[in-house]
């Protein structure tokens, strides 16, 4: 497949935001829904397995929308996907081990760490230096996850005084707007440096390159 480095630009960077934008707020939506959903079986359904789904669906909806800005520019972008959706899984269940309430940094770096590692294995066979793809994306999504659980706070003591359930169609649209915001700021930052790596001289795909760290 012929990939179109040479075209990587501003251009690939404003789509790139708007596929953060969407991917995130539309995973997060359905998160929602989710939850609601699987509510009713809570007696059978392990809060484990609902954080496993929860991180499956963010993880498919944010890696599909990358996959289609990604796909002209990388070859065989189909494991972007499976990297993303894997990441996002195996993150959030191992975050939600001994999880504690108080601490919102911890979660986002083992989130960041797992989604960084995946992605990077991916980028690794066709990109040099692909390594600070996981800096980048383990630094924001700490930032990111923790100013999702400080709001997820502030709306929890907002709806507690002001009489409006946390379940409902409030948080939806409260998680949306969490995600479009969150999803602007990844794809801006992310983007950048994407732009930057892809950029480079294309190597030969059949093996990582020596540079990747």
């Amino acid at each position: 497949m012929k990939t179109e480095r040479s075209q990587v630009g501003i251009g690939f960077r404003f789509w790139w935001m708007i596929a953060g934008v969407t991917g995130l707020g539309v995973g997060l939506g359905l998160l929602v829904a989710l939850i609601k959903t699987l509510a009713p079986l809570s007696s059978i359904v392990n809060s484990t397995t609902v954080v496993v789904m929860a991180g499956a669906v963010v993880g498919a909806s944010l890696g599909a929308a990358q996959w289609l800005v990604l796909r002209r520019h990388l070859p065989r972008a189909g494991w972007w996907v499976l990297a993303t959706f894997l990441g996002m899984a195996v993150g959030f269940a191992l975050a939600n081990v001994n999880f504690d309430p108080m601490d919102i940094i911890t979660p986002g770096f083992v989130v960041g760490a797992s989604l960084g590692t995946t992605q990077w294995l991916v980028l690794r066979r066709h990109i040099p230096r692909a390594g600070w793809w996981l800096l980048a994306t383990l630094g924001f999504t700490v930032c990111f996850y923790s100013a999702l659980a400080f709001a997820a706070m502030v709306f929890s003591v907002v709806a507690f005084y002001s009489g409006v359930p946390e379940s409902s169609v409030l948080l939806t649209w409260f998680l949306v707007a969490v995600g479009v915001v969150g999803g602007a700021l990844y794809g801006g930052i992310t983007g950048i440096l994407l732009v930057r790596l892809l950029r480079q001289p294309n190597p030969d795909v059949s093996s990582p390159p020596e540079e990747a760290v």
